[in-house]
């Protein structure tokens, strides 16, 4: 997959120049004139060429797209790659409370540097994070970056795997973008995974950012522990650790922030998963209720062994929804109050739904190809109650259940 649009190109002059005093002084009196509701490109083109002040509205724009993830994008500086790629500030912050607070770190393809700020930031009384990227550009902007966080470091422009710095903590971000297109597959990231297993061998302790849906070797899964991060709904990140006794090797823990800064973790093995296949049933005639699985959690591939935590059956299969006989609270379950279950007639749910008086309604699917917000539409709601109607699929069977979220 593309990333999300062109990177546009600029001299290595420019980027040093934006993160110096007098290009950060412009880049203030462009924002200061946009809030005065004053277009500052015609001025800035004339002062500063049309280069600079390109660089410029650019760096605006990201730190538009940065507030999704930074509590103070007028702090960074970015390339589009490198912000699409930067972990999110409260999953740096959960990963930095899982380094130990002595450990000296390297944090090799730092990019903007969003992780090795965070690592910093958790115990600043010891000694610098040092940072390695083989971009100039990148380096430019972590070093600019670690600056405006009043932060010490280290930065190198190296390649990979010339010196993992071995007897220290590391922390790899490996490019999942390194010709353009975005990519799951492991053998496709740069450093590659041959360079990765040699990070692995030859250093104590460490941890490697991978993209969600990147599948990793079996010896990987054998021998070091996996991670997933979700906030809110969104899986933000899958990683492995080794070296550390949080993760153990052969062992998944998907973690998940439900409120600011407040984390719930769940960890199984393998043989928990094995164990559980036979919590895929037939859809029973009667549930009294529905769970949704959090998303990180069905991404670890872990939705049997919380069914076994909720002593809940799976529908379809090992990514279904959990059915139960009983509410069984959750940090990784959002469950539902089953009232009917209906069959995907779209006459047979309008004439349901206005019996209901349901005029709000939360349509949840998985596995069924229906295009909600055409359905929806179709629906033609009326009423002043709400409720959830969820798609299923069990096989071939499809159907609907209307139900309460609680």
């Amino acid at each position: 997959m593309k990333s999300i649009r062109e990177e546009p190109t600029y001299s290595f002059e420019d980027w040093e120049w934006i993160g110096e005093r007098e290009g950060r002084s412009w880049l203030d009196s462009f924002i200061e004139e946009q809030s005065k509701n004053r277009d500052p490109m015609p001025r800035l083109r004339a002062r500063l060429g049309d280069d600079r002040a390109s660089l410029l509205a650019y760096q605006v724009e990201l730190r538009t797209l940065a507030a999704r993830k930074f509590a103070h994008p007028e702090n960074w500086l970015w390339t589009r790659t490198l912000l699409e790629q930067a972990s999110d500030e409260f999953s740096s912050r959960l990963v930095a409370s899982l380094i130990p607070p002595t450990a000296a770190v390297v944090d090799w393809c730092s990019g903007a540097a969003a992780d090795g700020i965070a690592i910093a930031q958790r115990a600043p009384s010891i000694p610098m994070v040092r940072c390695r990227d083989s971009s100039r550009v990148a380096c430019t902007i972590a070093r600019h970056n670690f600056a405006a966080h009043r932060l010490p470091v280290s930065i190198e422009c190296v390649e990979a795997g010339q010196d993992w710095g071995e007897g220290d903590w590391i922390h790899m971000d490996p490019d999942r973008r390194s010709d353009g297109f975005r990519t799951t597959e492991l053998g496709l990231y740069s450093p590659n995974e041959a360079l990765m297993n040699d990070c692995i061998e030859r250093t104590s302790a460490g941890s490697i950012k991978l993209a969600p849906a990147t599948e990793i070797p079996t010896t990987w899964s054998e021998r070091l522990g996996r991670h997933y991060i979700g906030v809110g709904k969104s899986v933000r990140q899958q990683r492995v650790w080794w070296g550390t006794d949080f993760f153990r090797a052969g062992t998944t823990t998907v973690s998940v922030m439900k409120e600011s800064d407040h984390w719930h973790h769940v960890s199984f093995s393998l043989a928990d998963i094995h164990d559980n296949f036979e919590r895929i049933v037939p859809t029973p005639d009667e549930m009294e209720w529905i769970g949704d699985v959090d998303p990180a959690v069905r991404a670890a591939h872990g939705t049997l062994f919380l069914a076994k935590l909720c002593d809940a059956t799976v529908i379809g299969d090992e990514h279904g929804y959990l059915a139960s006989a009983k509410h069984h609270p959750s940090w990784f379950v959002d469950w539902f109050q089953v009232q009917d279950r209906l069959s995907l007639d779209i006459k047979r749910l309008r004439k349901h739904l206005r019996s209901k008086n349901i005029g709000q309604l939360e349509i949840k699917k998985r596995g069924v190809d229906i295009d909600i917000e055409a359905m929806r539409k179709d629906l033609r709601l009326e009423g002043d109650e709400s409720a959830t109607l969820i798609l299923v699929r069990d096989g071939k069977k499809r159907f609907a259940v209307l139900a309460k979220r609680i």
